[in-house]
């Protein structure tokens, strides 16, 4: 077998969903090829339900301290900071990680989705990486000289140690003249691919009917990161109340299984999408996976990026130009009874809030499939490095090949 090892950002799960959709292209294309993953313990939990491949949730995952949390009600930016300071504090114990589960895999090929810091370390111990990115790290919660110097840095080192780059993000970032030309040199452009390249909407026609919700309006609430939950919680106010009021709304409400809020009501991670398929409305994150698959699947949306992230704003601020997605106007603060009345006006007026324009599933298992062929095509030019490589389970068994 060909070991490759996937190797996900352990901050929300909209990264487990695009590797997988990639792994299992990869393998259909190349059946030699064993994928396995390397994540967090939300990222674990989606990929061991949605997928068949060996799963090590390891990764310390970033999430907000205590103190993060009560910091926000005097200050809602204050979570973007932390979730960029979280990020940098791990960075290094996750790349180190990624190198030793490469090496006990004896991995052919390892690819990194958006730890920066992965593959310098990666490199340096003998491994091929391939790397991809919704973002380039040019726009930091906290900002300064110092910060974007090591930014940049940052940016040199993963071309430096990576043979193929792919940025799956929106072209709004080539808006600008540095990384319209940094990118076009160093990186594969392939569009967007979330767990919606994955989904079957065959298998969701008759899910409304199985699940007794007849014609009654389904209202989705998906959170996303952990970062997110104060700012959820008053969202599930607010489409709460809202249900009460009219009394013909179901509202389902997802989160990963580390959110502060989750009280054991939240759907099952793995099974977001099949429900995404038969709603009426949503209110998501900022993340970008959650938003591709929102737009792909043309559902009335409500998107409540994090206060003061200038990534998720950015990412907003695209769909909302771009596809027609929906958001509560700038300045404000993102009261339960704003929320409220923005979900009515999806709900009453389907056809004028409905996103247009937007990568479907389709162009999506497309994207995925572009990556796994040149991922096989680089696999298939070169000789196996183990001829008997170890697989995850056995290392994980304490086993070990002749």
């Amino acid at each position: 077998m060909r070991n490759v090892l996937f190797v996900t950002e352990p901050l929300g799960t909209g990264k487990a969903w695009r590797s997988l959709a990639i792994a299992e292209q990869l393998h259909a294309l190349f059946p030699v090829v064993a994928p396995a993953f390397l994540c967090g313990p939300a990222a674990g939990t989606l990929l061991r339900a949605a997928g068949r491949f060996p799963v090590d949730d390891s990764l310390v995952a970033a999430v907000p301290q205590p103190a993060d949390l009560v910091a926000a009600e005097a200050d809602p930016a204050s979570l973007a900071r932390a979730a960029e300071r979280a990020i940098h504090r791990h960075a290094a114990s996750h790349a180190h990680a990624a190198l030793r589960t490469a090496k006990a895999l004896a991995a052919e090929l390892v690819v990194v989705d958006s730890l920066f810091a992965a593959p310098p370390v990666l490199r340096r111990g003998g491994f091929d990486v391939a790397f991809l990115t919704d973002h380039f790290r040019d726009a930091p919660a906290e900002r300064g000289f110092a910060r974007a110097a090591a930014t940049r840095m940052v940016r040199r080192a993963v071309v430096a140690s990576s043979q193929l780059r792919f940025f799956l993000g929106e072209p709004s970032y080539l808006a600008s003249p540095e990384l319209r030309v940094w990118s076009r040199r160093w990186f594969r452009y392939s569009g967007p691919i979330s767990g919606l390249a994955r989904l079957s909407l065959r298998d969701c026609a008759t899910l409304r009917d199985e699940l007794g919700i007849g014609r009654k309006k389904l209202v989705v609430v998906a959170t996303g990161s952990a970062f997110a939950a104060p700012l959820f919680e008053v969202a599930l106010q607010g489409v709460g109340a809202l249900a009460a009021a009219r009394g013909d709304l179901v509202v389902r409400h997802f989160a990963g299984p580390e959110l502060a809020l989750d009280d054991g009501a939240a759907g099952p991670p793995a099974e977001l999408l099949r429900w995404l398929a038969i709603a009426d409305a949503a209110v998501v994150s900022g993340g970008l996976s959650l938003l591709a698959e929102c737009a792909g699947l043309k559902l009335p949306t409500l998107a409540l990026p994090l206060p003061g992230h200038p990534l998720q704003e950015r990412h907003v601020d695209y769909h909302v130009q771009r596809f027609g997605v929906q958001r509560l106007p700038a300045g404000r603060a993102p009261s339960a009874a704003a929320i409220a009345d923005a979900v009515r006006t999806l709900l009453e007026q389907p056809t004028a809030t409905r996103p247009h324009d937007a990568p479907d599933g389709e162009e999506q298992r497309r994207n995925a499939a572009f990556i796994a062929d040149l991922l096989a095509d680089h696999l298939g030019r070169k000789r196996p490095a183990v001829p008997d490589a170890p697989s995850l389970e056995a290392v994980e068994g304490g086993r070990t090949p002749r």
